[in-house]
């Protein structure tokens, strides 16, 4: 095959394929696991999500959760899974569990034995929006670069717009993967973003690259390696967390040649059915009269929202 020395070459090369089969043999078994994780995700009315009181009235107050790059979560052998280069900063995962009664293991992991609580949040309660936030936990709000569109469509035409009215060149940022997934745990599975291609032209067979970014983030080993700030690394079941995850998949409209600033966090907005029907557990050594204060903190903030406590 001749090279592709220009990008009429390219095009015409690209015209020339029209109505050909592209052969992706992981595909289907890609998108089959994929499916099958949402789905799982699903079957839990609630997802529970422990931190420290302070943090769950600020989480209310602010309608809001962050979400942590994946690059940046405590399973550095799960953060090192992502196989492609392109795709290596752009997930966001907030990370719950289905299940209500969780090991003190967990509570000191991701609470506080004395100030820790574990709320129950809706699936349904999450906006499909998101915002930036750098290395100081502050929102990238005044810098229009870095907005982030709900879908490709809206970057798209916000691109042409700046283009023919401002005669500014974007690459805005924009939501191509927003879903929840329940984690599987498997010692041995392995899903690659990136796979093989192929297809038939003029009798030859040609070699192509496929990709599947959205398998990233979905396993982890059943044990590994935490290791959580400051903390000394310890080994840890990953299986008992029973792990469903809001994972949020972000990129630039076009990649640019250089690479894209990398934020550690993003905040994704909440609406008001986030807390339906609350429920609340207190860490195991949480006072009573702590408690009693705190369940008077949330009325006021959650006023006509039922809350249970487990």
């Amino acid at each position: 095959m001749k090279n592709l020395n220009n990008d009429l070459d390219l095009l015409k090369f690209i015209e020339n394929l029209e109505g050909s089969t592209i052969n992706i043999p992981s595909i289907n078994d890609n998108m089959q696991f994929i499916n099958a994780s949402r789905e799982q995700a699903k079957n839990h009315k609630f997802l529970f999500q422990c931190t420290k009181s302070s943090a769950l009235l600020s989480i209310i107050q602010n309608k809001e959760l962050w979400l942590t790059n994946l690059k940046l979560v405590n399973d550095k052998e799960e953060a090192n899974r992502i196989d492609a280069p392109e795709y290596e900063s752009s997930y966001y995962v907030g990370c719950f569990t289905y299940c209500s009664d969780i090991s003190s293991e967990h509570w000191e992991e991701y609470g506080n034995m004395d100030d820790g609580v574990l709320f129950s949040v809706k699936q349904e309660g999450f906006q499909k929006a998101a915002i930036f936030m750098n290395s100081e936990c502050k929102k990238e709000t005044d810098n229009s670069f870095f907005e982030i569109y709900k879908n490709n469509y809206d970057a798209r035409n916000e691109k042409i717009s700046e283009q023919v009215n401002n005669h500014r060149i974007i690459n805005p940022y924009y939501i191509f993967d927003f879903d929840f997934y329940q984690v599987v745990y498997d010692d041995k599975l392995k899903k690659d973003i990136l796979g093989s291609s192929f297809t038939y032209y003029q009798g030859m067979k040609l070699h192509g690259q496929s990709l599947t970014p959205t398998v990233a983030g979905i396993i982890k080993k059943t044990k590994g390696i935490c290791t959580r700030n400051d903390n000394e690394p310890y080994t840890k079941e990953w299986i008992s967390e029973k792990e469903v995850r809001l994972k949020v998949g972000i990129q630039p409209f076009l990649e640019p040649k250089e690479k894209w600033p990398y934020f550690p966090k993003i905040a994704v907005p909440l609406n008001e059915s986030a807390f339906n029907d609350f429920q609340i557990r207190f860490s195991p050594h949480f006072e009573h009269s702590k408690k009693i204060k705190f369940i008077k903190e949330l009325n006021v903030l959650l006023p006509t929202i039922n809350i249970s406590v487990l």
